[in-house]
């Protein structure tokens, strides 16, 4: 008989993004999360969420946790756990495909209700508008809490680029709705929570297309983006930017060289759409951002060099495993008056952004 094939995690976010992409894989392997120390991981809502979703549904097979010093837990839950790596344990383990496809899709069933759900919670609170500046559309959610201080979130949510292509170039509405893809607004809930606020949510997704806040249908759109927001502050006492990963990439290149923005807040941004490219191995992205123009790809570049006028309004957050993490430390060592919240150094993308956000937000702008 032909040994089962083994699923090896780190964490259980990891298996979820293997379980959303390919599901048959999680159903057909055995599923082993490996951790030097499993507790830490679990420290984060999110990990542990799934953690415990994952063994009530029956989908994990086996826990290696160099920490554990007790598996009657485990051994409850039919879940072999050990402390050390013993291969002929692992492959001894028997694989139910069957109970692994139910408890995967009442899994993603209930995911999928959860999602909408709490879609449609959040659309009853939001309204959404567009800013029209010539032949750009500039699409975005707002909470209008009568303030006097302004927030603007720069999203972080990426195209379909199969879809996009599909679709000659243009994002659909469907995929627009896409639960999957487009399932709310990150940070939302700050602003139901901190009332002394207005918040502007700013998609990257403009005539359709995805462009980092920099380009849209070949051209570049960072004056038109700038614009709106100048004309968006000037009911405002105060003006500040926010952004997560590639949301801040704009909130970090729209905002570094405006006069009236208080404060730039970047988690893990993104600083160079080349190195990350490279990182993540991903080249096409570079062509979908300049239209395969190599000129306007020239363009994006030399945006990025442009210094920060106010550097010590920047704070951010970072680590050693982020993806721009030397780009980051080369602009604060040019700009020390930049303020930095730098992690662990095991955390990786992912992680500096759930164990961080709420830090830099609650110590820069009191966001509770």
């Amino acid at each position: 008989m032909k040994d089962l094939e083994i699923n090896f995690f780190e964490k259980p976010s990891e298996m979820y993004n293997e379980l959303m992409s390919n599901s048959e894989t999680i159903i057909d392997r055995i599923n082993v999360i490996v951790s030097d120390n499993l507790s830490n991981i679990l420290d984060t809502h999110w990990e542990n969420l799934l953690y415990k979703r994952f063994i009530d549904r029956k989908i994990l097979d086996v826990v290696v946790d160099k920490e554990l010093s007790d598996d009657s837990n485990y051994s409850r839950c039919g879940i072999l756990a050990i402390n050390h790596f013993d291969q002929k344990k692992i492959k001894g383990v028997k694989n139910d495909a069957l109970r692994k496809a139910k408890g995967s899709a009442a899994l993603l069933a209930f995911d999928t209700k959860w999602l909408r759900d709490r879609r449609k919670v959040e659309l009853e609170q939001v309204n959404q508008s567009v800013f029209v500046d010539g032949e750009i559309k500039q699409k975005y959610g707002f909470v209008k809490n009568n303030a006097k201080k302004l927030i603007v979130v720069f999203q972080s949510s990426w195209a379909n680029i199969n879809l996009i292509h599909d679709n000659e170039g243009k994002v659909t509405h469907d995929l627009l709705n896409d639960v999957f893809k487009y399932k709310k607004y990150q940070f939302f809930q700050f602003a139901k929570r901190n009332k002394e606020y207005d918040f502007v949510f700013l998609e990257d997704e403009f005539n359709y297309i995805y462009g980092w806040f920099t380009t849209n249908y070949g051209t570049m759109i960072v004056e038109n983006i700038q614009r709106f927001m100048k004309e968006l502050s000037k009911e405002y006492q105060e003006t500040h930017f926010v952004g997560a990963s590639k949301g801040g990439y704009g909130a970090y290149h729209i905002g570094k060289d405006l006069e009236f923005v208080d404060s730039i807040n970047l988690i893990a941004p993104i600083m160079d759409v080349e190195s990350y490219a490279k990182r993540v191995n991903n080249q096409m992205m570079l062509k979908e951002i300049s239209s395969n123009d190599d000129n306007l790809l020239l363009e994006i570049i030399e945006r990025q060099k442009v210094r920060p006028i106010k550097p010590e309004r920047i704070h951010l957050s970072t680590g050693k495993s982020d993806y721009n993490y030397k780009h980051i430390m080369d602009l604060t060592n040019e700009f020390p008056e930049i303020q930095v919240t730098e992690t662990k150094e095991e955390y990786d993308h992912n992680d500096i952004i759930l164990h961080t956000y709420k830090e830099v937000l609650k110590k820069t702008l009191n966001l509770e």
